[in-house]
C-alpha cells in the first residue's frame, strides 16, 4: 500500500485496513510504504537529536496534512496505535526508515 493511508484520518485508515483482514491468512503481511515522522528525542543535555530543518519540515507537512486532509503525519507510535485499533492481530514486524527518502517501509504481520 503505497501512500494510500497517508491522506486519511485514523478512522478511515482503520476502515481501509479492516477491509484487508478477510483476505489475510495467518502469517500474511501488509507492506505499507508511507511517511514515518521522527519523534522528538533529546540527549542528556536537552539537545534535540533531530536536526532543526527536519523538525521544521515535519511540522510543515503535519500542518498541511491537517489543513488539507484532516489527517496527520504519523510517528512509529502513531502507526502502532492505528494497527492496534484496527485489529489486535496486526503486529509490526519491521520498520525501515529510508535515509534521504520521503517514505518508509512498514511490514505488518497478521497473527491470525
Amino acid at each position: 500500500m503505497k501512500t494510500i493511508l497517508h491522506d486519511w484520518p485514523d478512522k478511515y485508515c482503520i476502515k481501509i485496513l479492516r477491509n484487508l483482514l478477510p483476505a489475510l491468512k495467518d502469517g500474511g503481511r501488509i507492506i505499507i510504504c508511507d511517511n514515518v515522522t521522527l519523534p522528538r528525542r533529546y540527549d542528556e543535555d536537552g539537545k534535540s537529536l533531530v536536526p532543526k530543518f527536519v523538525q521544521r519540515k515535519q511540522a510543515g507537512a503535519d500542518m498541511t496534512m491537517f489543513s488539507v486532509f484532516n489527517s496527520k503525519e504519523r510517528t512509529i507510535d502513531d502507526w502502532e496505535k492505528l494497527l492496534k485499533q484496527t485489529d489486535e492481530r496486526l503486529i509490526f514486524e519491521k520498520v525501515t526508515i529510508l535515509p534521504g527518502a520521503l517514505w518508509s517501509v512498514l511490514v505488518v504481520k497478521f497473527d491470525g
